[in-house]
């Protein structure tokens, strides 16, 4: 990925940044600041404008007439979220079901890195990666959780340093029913963490199936 805004625009629009705080952007401290929160961004937004499909560009034959679930799990992200240009950050698990295409083990991550890589939301984050894999791949149906740490909830406002929050967005034939439970399973979420409990962070998984 190539960072396609522009540095120097970043570099004079944090200088000014800093003057509204009441700083001084010429002291040794902050001298250099504005380079790097440029140089910062351009690594954390090097995905606007890209094209997650790429990443499926080269795909494998499925040899069997009935293909198994393809589940990968614990593949770490991180983004920036545009309400408030914080990172938040942590893990994605996806599971597909083939038709008549496999991904190679980096192509998932890859579109991963290049979805994560631009001011995002959590949830439009989740559903894009679904999107991708369904597109690039044909599939019978794709299911992805995400779960992640914010730093616009756990260093500003209520503070909440140890909430995580937990999405999960699916298509085709994961959306419901048996496979869909079988797909959480791969993934690491019983059917008991999905449909009871009261684990406050992650609520939203009482709701998955």
């Amino acid at each position: 990925m190539t960072f396609a805004g522009n540095r120097e625009t970043i570099e004079t629009a944090v200088k000014q940044i800093l003057i509204a705080l009441g700083e001084d952007p010429a002291r040794d401290g902050l001298a250099q600041t504005p380079a790097r929160v440029a140089e910062n961004l351009a690594q954390m937004c090097a995905g606007v404008g890209a094209d997650a499909l790429q990443c499926f560009a080269k795909t494998l034959p499925v040899e069997n007439a009935v293909a198994q679930t393809v589940a990968v799990r614990e593949i770490a992200f991180s983004s920036l979220c545009e309400h408030h240009l914080m990172p938040f950050y942590g893990t994605v698990a996806v599971a597909y079901l083939p038709r008549h295409r496999l991904a190679g083990l980096g192509s998932v991550a890859a579109a991963i890195e290049v979805l994560a890589a631009k001011p995002q939301l959590q949830e439009r984050f989740n559903a894009e990666l679904v999107d991708a894999v369904q597109q690039g791949l044909q599939t019978r149906g794709v299911l992805a959780v995400v779960t992640a740490r914010h730093g616009c909830l756990s260093d500003r406002g209520a503070k909440a340093r140890e909430a995580t929050l937990t999405t999960v967005a699916a298509s085709g034939e994961l959306t419901s029913g048996e496979l869909r439970a079988e797909a959480l399973t791969l993934l690491g979420f019983s059917a008991g963490e999905a449909t009871g409990g009261e684990k406050t962070t992650n609520k939203p998984l009482r709701e998955l199936l």
